[in-house]
């Protein structure tokens, strides 16, 4: 008679790193960035490109944190001025993002930019009934809604091979 002994995790292995895409391209392309990122877990300076998709991820968080009516695209722009206060409170480090020439208003309007890019997809969410959401996609989409899948079609008869 054998007797399987399961191990137990210890505190080590509970917390192994894990290899990501985008590490092991850091490791590939350079193996002390890799080390500096993943091991030793130095802080980083985050880019101006960071930031800028932390404030848009943070204000389109807050934005459906409101009923769906009032996810508008006003209301996603009347946010982004209180969330980079918060980020910039938050993370001391933003207030040195902007050395290199950009201006807070420069980047606030670029952050804008981003969130006109995919405001109207807040439109649908608003809909009442079919025929509005219908009218909203094809809007979206110039007049041609994208082709429907056969995971989006409904079926017909039920499946009977089962029995």
């Amino acid at each position: 008679m054998t007797v399987d002994v399961v191990e137990q995790p210890t505190e080590q292995q509970a917390h192994r790193p894990s290899l990501s895409p985008s590490r092991a391209a850091d490791f590939k392309t350079c193996p002390l960035l890799y080390r500096f990122r993943s091991i030793d877990r130095l802080p980083e300076q985050p880019s101006p490109d960071q930031a800028r998709g932390t404030l848009v991820h943070a204000v389109l968080e807050r934005l459906f944190d409101l009923p769906p009516t009032e996810r508008t695209r006003e209301q996603a722009a009347a946010l982004i001025e209180p969330q980079w206060e918060r980020l910039l409170t938050e993370q001391v480090e933003l207030a040195g993002l902007f050395a290199d020439g950009e201006t807070p208003e420069q980047f606030l309007v670029s952050a804008r930019g981003l969130l006109d890019g995919g405001a109207d997809l807040l439109i649908v969410e608003t809909c009442q009934d079919i025929l509005q959401t219908k009218s909203a996609l094809a809007a979206i989409f110039d007049g041609s809604p994208p082709a429907a899948t056969s995971r989006s079609r409904p079926r017909r008869y039920a499946s009977t091979t089962a029995l």
